[in-house]
């Protein structure tokens, strides 16, 4: 039994061992706001473990200087990144962020960064980012999920992933939008394990209960302060369900559309980020 425990310590210290080499953009050879809207090559060689794959022109690297006159200061550090979202794929910016390690096939992640929009019209206009995992630098790779960003005000973003295959690079894309240019902001990307801890070979935690599991049309979480769910498969693909918080504030999940197989749960709350595996018969 120690040995048993001990081996799955270390694989659970294995699958959250990577970390960015560059997840919050810093370089201090820059100054002011000369850099935006740099090229690729410049903005590659000033930021040698993130490199872009977008169009030659749309990437911005900013500073705090940069920030203060846009109203939009910098979560830490001196630099945040920008990425350009534009009527069509041809005029819409991508990075791709290098790990330390790559991550491990069917392994689970967690990853969180912050993000916001730069002008207060979202509300006109949805200004969306989608982040991936690939296994090469210039390729955006595969998409593990969507995100629609506030009005210039940062906010922490969570995504799980289950890589299909060994990944070294994470991606993140402005989406195309509608016939005007639009600039999404990024920072601090890291790999998150609040909340999370490995127990006889699964993801689990302390604190959150699910039933019944197995379950057939019904998924019940005893947590409370839940503000969303996401349901993902064994690809990685989110599931889209609809979930309700009952009288007792606890929240249920209608996974009657589910098909058959073994899911992972996403569970946000007001500052944590849960995972369960459950089973739909």
């Amino acid at each position: 039994m120690k040995i048993l425990t001990l081996f799955l310590i270390f694989i659970y210290k294995l699958s959250f061992s990577q970390q960015f080499l560059n997840g919050s953009f810093e370089n201090n050879s820059l100054s002011d706001c000369d850099t935006l809207n740099i090229s690729n090559q410049i903005y590659n060689s000033l930021l040698p473990d993130v490199i872009g794959i977008g169009p030659l022109q749309g990437l911005d690297l900013l500073t705090d200087s940069c920030s203060m006159q846009m109203n939009v200061p910098a979560i830490e550090g001196h630099f945040f990144s920008s990425l350009e979202s534009g009527w069509d794929s041809i005029n819409t910016t991508a990075i791709s962020l290098k790990l330390s390690s790559a991550l491990s096939e069917f392994n689970q992640y967690v990853i969180s960064f912050y993000s916001k929009s730069i002008k207060n019209i979202s509300q006109f206009y949805p200004i969306e980012i989608i982040v991936g995992y690939s296994d090469t630098e210039t390729s955006f790779g595969v998409p593990i999920d969507t995100m629609g960003l506030p009005d210039t005000v940062w906010t922490k973003n969570f995504v799980y992933l289950n890589p299909a295959f060994d990944a070294q690079y994470i991606t993140v894309m402005g989406l195309p939008g509608p016939s005007i240019t639009l600039f999404s902001i990024i920072d601090n990307f890291s790999f998150d394990t609040t909340g999370l801890y490995l127990s006889n070979g699964n993801l689990q935690t302390d604190i959150v209960e699910l039933f019944p599991n197995p379950c057939n049309d019904v998924l019940n979480i005893k947590l409370k302060n839940v503000s969303h769910v996401n349901i993902y498969n064994s690809l990685a693909e989110i599931e889209s369900v609809s979930f309700a918080k009952t009288q007792n504030g606890y929240v249920s999940v209608d996974v009657n559309s589910l098909s058959s197989g073994i899911y992972f749960l996403q569970v946000i709350t007001d500052d944590k980020l849960f995972i369960r595996k459950f089973i739909k018969i």
